[in-house]
This record gives structure tokens, sequence and C-alpha cells, in this order.
């Protein structure tokens, strides 16, 4: 299928665009390095927007019948946003972290089967496209904000807050590679190995180098503005996403809200979120303590997502 061709030829490209990132940060004022690594991110995105049209031409439906399908949308979110945020706040250091995650994406994707499948009858509905499609939408802004707060706790100085960034990173990076020995070899005890061998060579790296990285990111104020920006636009399409469900489960159940596992982690990521925000304005927080929330929120939607599919499958959970 052309579509399946080119999500890999997005995949490669994205990967080579997160290795000319890395490098950026490490030769940090090579700005060569850094025009290579967007012009690559926006190709990818090109041929990843065609990809995903031939795939509603292929199918006949919005990519969401099933987790490959959701995980390539969600890709395409994150670099979408990505795109934005890039051009709207000029943030060099921001693809480090946010293009690596959409490569995760699609690389988790091509663990699952490709094949087309026809939609059930209950998702054959314009309330899937609405409610999938705002719902992957505010992800991406907290994918961004994410990233940006992974950003300010490498800068800002202190211990905890740099070791709480260096094991995030870390367990992005060893997932990538676990992924890609998988896929290539099929043998999950041996890509753990290595996945262990990854994080902790990735931890020492971290930790040599802090000095440096620390001189080389962007300035704090900006990063904690983004941060908050992004998970604004993020919270607000993740409630417009909520409603669209509401209003999906009552024309197709007759209840706006049943309690599924997926609903009630999707109320408590809202939570998270609005809780952020209100404390953001009428308590000042910003700074550290947004960053860790934007970190704790980040994780709650990747349980949302993934966690509860396969550990409380319910109404929502994909094959």
């Amino acid at each position: 299928m052309r579509n399946v061709i080119l999500f890999n030829v997005t995949a490669f490209i994205y990967f080579l665009s997160s290795i000319i990132f890395i490098c950026h940060i490490i030769y940090n004022k090579n700005d060569k390095l850094y025009l290579a690594a967007k012009i690559f991110t926006i190709c990818g995105f090109i041929i990843h927007t065609t990809g995903i049209i031939f795939r509603i031409i292929e199918s006949g439906h919005a990519p969401f019948a099933n987790l490959y399908e959701s995980l390539i949308y969600f890709s395409w979110i994150i670099i979408l946003f990505y795109i934005y945020a890039q051009f709207k706040y000029q943030l060099k250091s921001l693809g480090v972290f946010v293009v690596p995650l959409s490569f995760l994406a699609i690389l988790y994707a091509k663990t699952f089967s490709s094949d087309i499948q026809p939609l059930v009858p209950i998702l054959q509905s314009v309330w899937l496209e609405i409610h999938v499609a705002v719902i992957f939408i505010g992800y991406g802004g907290f994918v961004v904000s994410y990233g940006c707060a992974l950003l300010y706790l490498l800068k800002i100085e202190n211990k905890w807050a740099f070791f709480s960034a260096a094991l995030n990173i870390c367990i992005i990076t060893t997932l990538i590679f676990y992924f890609l020995l998988k896929i290539k070899f099929n043998q999950g005890i041996i890509s753990m190995f290595i996945f262990i061998g990854v994080f902790v060579f990735v931890c020492y790296l971290l930790y040599k180098n802090e000095k440096k990285l620390k001189e080389r990111l962007p300035p704090i104020d900006v990063v904690d503005k983004v941060n908050y920006n992004a998970a604004v636009y993020g919270f607000i399409f993740l409630t417009g996403g909520i409603i669209a469900g509401a209003v999906w489960a009552d024309s197709a159940w007759g209840s706006y809200w049943s309690w599924d596992p997926k609903e009630t982690w999707s109320l408590i990521t809202w939570f998270i979120y609005a809780a952020y925000l209100h404390a953001r304005k009428t308590s000042g927080w910003s700074g550290i303590k947004a960053a860790y929330i934007s970190v704790y929120g980040f994780w709650a939607v990747v349980f949302t997502y993934f966690g509860v599919n396969f550990l409380l499958p319910g109404l929502h959970s994909y094959n």
C-alpha cells in the first residue's frame, strides 16, 4: 500500500531529523545543523500528510479505526504542533525532544498490523472524526508542553530537576532503541537487555555533560512561556474532544458518560491540566512547578492513550 511506504519514509526522515537536532545541541553554534533538521522535519511532515491522505482514500474513512492508524495520526499532530510552535517562538532546541517522540509513535505503530480494517457500525459516525481528531490535537499541545518542561528542568540549577529530565530522556531514548530492535529481530528479551544498557549509557552521558548542556539550552523564561501556551492549547482541544465524545456517546448509547476506563482517565488528565492552569493564574505557579506538572500531565496522557488499552480495556480500547 502506498500509504505504508510513505509512512516508512516519514519514519526514516524523522529519525534523521532527530539525529541532526541532537548534533545541533552538541555543536550549538552551528545553525546550519538546525536549518537542516528543520528542513528534514518539514519534508517529513509533507510526506506524512500525503500518506494520511492516501490512507483516507484507500480506506474510505478517517485514520482512527485501530491503534496503527491512531499512532500515525498522533505522530502527525505532534509535528504539526511542533512546526507551529517553532515558527512562532523560534525555540531551536525544542525539536530535540518533540521530533523523537513523533518518530517513536510511528515506530510503535509498526509493531501493529497496517492492514486497512472496516469501521464497525458504532464508529460510522461524523462524531468519530470530530471527537478523536480534536482529542489528538490536544495531545499534540501536551507533547510540546512536555518538551518545553524537559528543556526547563535541564536548564535550571537544580539537581533533582536535572535528574528528573534526564530520567525522562533516558526512557524515551531506550523505548526508541527497544522498538527498533524488536521490529528488526523480533526478540523481546534481547531487546530488553539492550534497553537497560542504553538507559544506563544515556544517563551517564547526560551526567558527564550537564554543564555544557545547560549552557546551550534556551533561556528558561522563554521555555516557561511556550510550556504554558502549549498547555493552554492542549487543554482547550482536550475539553472540546471530551464534550464531542459525550455528545457522541449520548447519540450512540443514550448516555453522555459511562465511566469507561478511558473516559475516567481522560477526566483525570483534564483535571491535572485544569489544576495547573488554575494554579498558574491564581497562585503564580510557574517555572519548576509548572514544568513538573507538565511532565506528570504528559505521562497521564500516555497512560490514557496506551495504558488503558492494555490494562483497563473497555469501550474505547483499540485493537
